[in-house]
Formats: C-alpha cells, sequence, structure tokens
C-alpha cells in the first residue's frame, strides 16, 4: 500500500507555493473558483457537444452524412461531454453544468440561494465560449458548406425556420411540423427522467453513491439514452447551452435568433426547469431518506 501511494506522488507531486501563490488561493477558493468551474465544465459539454454538432450537420448539408448514424454520433459527443464537465467540476463546484440541477440542488439540497444566480451566470457564460469555440473551429467549413447553398448567406444563417436550419445545429429548434404540446411534454418528461436518475445515482444513503467515481460515468449513459431514445427532435439537457449560443449566434448573425419558431426559446428556458423540479420531488417524496434533526445540546 505505500508503495503505492510513493508511486502516485512520483507521478502526481504536490508542488510548493509562493506566498503570493498561496495568498490568492485562499481567496480564490472562497467564490472564484467555484464560478470558473461551473463555467469550465459547462465550456467543455458545450464544446464537444457543438463541435459534434457541426460535424455532423456540415456533413449532412454535403450529403456525406447518414441522419441515423448522426444522430448517434451527436447524442454520444455529448454524453461524453457531460461525464467530462462532471468529472472536471465536482471537487470544485459540485459538477451542475446546467441550471436545472443548480436550481433542484438549492430547492431539494439545501444548495445557498445566493450562489445560485452566479452558477447560472457562470454556466451561461461557458455555452457562451463553448459555442464560440466551436464555430471557430469550424469557420472555414461552416462558410464554405453554406455559401454554396442557395438561399443561404451572411444574414439569414441565424433563421431556424429555412429549408436547412443552420442554427439548429447550435440550438434547440423543432420542425415546423411538431406541436408546441409535444415539445413541452418531450422536454418535461426528459429533464423529469435526468433528474430521478441523477439524484438516484448520487444518493448517498444508495449503493452507487458508495463508489462516488461512478457518478459521473453513468450520467453521461443516461444523457446518451435519452439523446437518442427519446423524441426525434432531441432534447435540451441544458438551458444554459442553448441561451449561451442564442447568446453568441445573436453578436454574429442578428436578433433573428430569439423571434424564430415563435420565440421558441422561451420554452427550452422554462419548461426543463419545471420538469426538472418534477422528477426531483418525485425522488425526493418516495425513495430519499431525509436525515433527522440533530437534537440540540443542554446549555
Amino acid at each position: 500500500m505505500s508503495s503505492d501511494l510513493e508511486q502516485k506522488k512520483e507521478l502526481f507531486p504536490l508542488v510548493e507555493g509562493s506566498e503570493w501563490q498561496l495568498n490568492w488561493e485562499a481567496k480564490r477558493n472562497k467564490i472564484i473558483r467555484p464560478l470558473v468551474s461551473e463555467c469550465v465544465a459547462t465550456f467543455l459539454y458545450c464544446f464537444f457537444g457543438d463541435g459534434a454538432t457541426l460535424f455532423v450537420g456540415m456533413s449532412s448539408l454535403s450529403q456525406q452524412q447518414n441522419p441515423i448514424s448522426g444522430r448517434l454520433n451527436v447524442s454520444l459527443s455529448i454524453a461524453v461531454g457531460i461525464m467530462l464537465a462532471i468529472y472536471f467540476g465536482i471537487p470544485f463546484s459540485g459538477g451542475h453544468a446546467t441550471p436545472n440541477l443548480t436550481l433542484v440542488f438549492t430547492v431539494f439540497r439545501k444548495f445557498p440561494w445566493k450562489l445560485a444566480p452566479l452558477y447560472v451566470l457562470a454556466q451561461t457564460v461557458g455555452g457562451f465560449i463553448g459555442t464560440g469555440m466551436a464555430y471557430l473551429c469550424f469557420y472555414s467549413t461552416v462558410h464554405n458548406v453554406t455559401s454554396s447553398i442557395s438561399p443561404f448567406n451572411g444574414t439569414s444563417l441565424a433563421n431556424t425556420d429555412g429549408p436547412f436550419e443552420f442554427a439548429s445545429l447550435y440550438v434547440a429548434t423543432p420542425n415546423n411540423y411538431v406541436s408546441t404540446g409535444y415539445i413541452i411534454w418531450v422536454e418535461f418528461i426528459s429533464n423529469a427522467i435526468l433528474i430521478l436518475l441523477v439524484f438516484g445515482l448520487s444518493d448517498p444513503k444508495k449503493m452507487v453513491a458508495s463508489t462516488p467515481v461512478l457518478v459521473p460515468l453513468l450520467v453521461g449513459l443516461v444523457a446518451f439514452l435519452l439523446g437518442i431514445g427519446v423524441g426525434y427532435e432531441g432534447i435540451a439537457v441544458s438551458s444554459a447551452r442553448d441561451i449561451g449560443a442564442r447568446l453568441f449566434l445573436w453578436i454574429i448573425y442578428g436578433s433573428e435568433i430569439w423571434r424564430s419558431n415563435n420565440y421558441y426559446f422561451w420554452v427550452v428556458l422554462v419548461v426543463p426547469l419545471i420538469g426538472s423540479l418534477a422528477g426531483g420531488a418525485f425522488y425526493d417524496f418516495f425513495f430519499y431518506d431525509h436525515e433527522k434533526p440533530k437534537e440540540q445540546l443542554p446549555c
């Protein structure tokens, strides 16, 4: 056992810090580090997810990609991105990476209310940066493919109602033949199931949480199954990813992204939160064992 510990120390040595580094770390660890952690975690999830979606979308527009295998690739990339985001963020901020988790942890797990808006802001910034970085990685390809397709032009790329629906590579956009009620139901049940399983996997009194290293892996698997098995339109796991992407597209292509599909962004913004609350409430009501209040010691 001691030899194993010595080998780990050699592979990952602890480095002594200078005085200014220790002073900065003491200040950083209270507020700054958790917020930057949430930003980076959401960035990772969005960067890998948007990158895969852009790759498949550009291949599809070039008629080089089968739609079925494309969805499989995107779902797998998003799932792995979520897994890595949680692995990265758990030690520093809990690895929420989505306002849905922040909300349910605040309501059901006593996460501080005063931190919740800051977490959501950090997640939205992470979604914005993730979309931007993915866009830059595919900049030449995007403009090469779209410039050869009529009626594409630089001012219509954010139009989700057009024949090629370019913006759907970044944000949640239903097809015109799909009713709003159907989309609301799919978003509601998908996010309810997601949070139900997240609560079950992370419950400290249950078997899976006794091996916490498995939790992010299993959450990623849940996201993969939801991605390929729930609704032909797909789902919006994180409103921070959608809103962050819309903010980026707004800067690049204009405000049309907010008006598209009859202001559809409100569905992605609100319904996942409601579904998440429903899933969390269901788990707590039927399965969660709360701790008994500690008896006050006599004075």
